[in-house]
């Protein structure tokens, strides 16, 4: 099951692709955790069913926030042979590759994120800029988490994307709201060289 779907699915990630898959997962037979002990093969099924989860996990907050994610050479098939590889791998060496992967189509999503939450932001009134900025924050995080096992820098993403994208909008009010919200932020160099650019 898990195979077939991510092959045929290809490229086309979409809101609604990711709402089907859901609702197709949802349908599944209930697990049942005595069987994972004992047989290896419901095991593997398990296990395999987990990256999925994963993967839907990731799409399905990217796409809330932008709708290029459809457009990126990102099958969904990819990212979970990358989660599989990255649980079953005992190798350093290669664990260390499958953990890269993992991190770049990371990467890749919450730049994509960044995009669209400036692009939403620009079709919406600036009052509903700081609420907006919050559920923003929660989802990069959640996709962070349950989605990447928390290996993304969020902070270089937020530097180099959100804020980038920001200031080229001059919200200004929004980096401050977001400088606010992330104090760490305030210590980067970078960031301050790349706000003055803008003063």
């Amino acid at each position: 099951f898990v195979l077939d779907v991510s092959v045929n699915i290809g490229i086309a990630i979409s809101q609604s692709t990711i709402e089907i898959l859901w609702k197709i997962y949802e349908c599944l037979p209930k697990r049942v955790s005595n069987l994972e002990t004992v047989n290896p093969e419901y095991f593997s099924l398990s296990q395999s069913l987990d990256h999925l989860s994963k993967s839907l996990i990731s799409f399905d907050i990217a796409t809330r926030w932008s709708d290029e994610i459809g457009l990126l050479d990102i099958p969904l098939e990819y990212l979970i042979q990358a989660h599989q590889n990255f649980f079953n791998q005992k190798d350093a060496e290669k664990l260390q590759k499958f953990q890269k992967i993992i991190i770049s189509i990371g990467s890749t999503l919450v730049n994509n994120m960044c995009k669209g939450f400036c692009k939403i932001l620009r079709e919406r009134q600036l009052s509903e800029a700081k609420s907006m900025l919050l559920k923003f924050l929660a989802d990069i995080e959640d996709l962070n988490k349950y989605g990447h096992y928390s290996l993304l820098n969020i902070s270089d993403a937020i530097e180099q994307n959100l804020i980038h994208f920001l200031l080229q909008q001059h919200c200004f009010s929004v980096v401050a709201d977001l400088l606010t919200l992330l104090p760490d932020l305030i210590q980067r160099k970078n960031l301050y060289n790349n706000i003055l650019v803008f003063m």
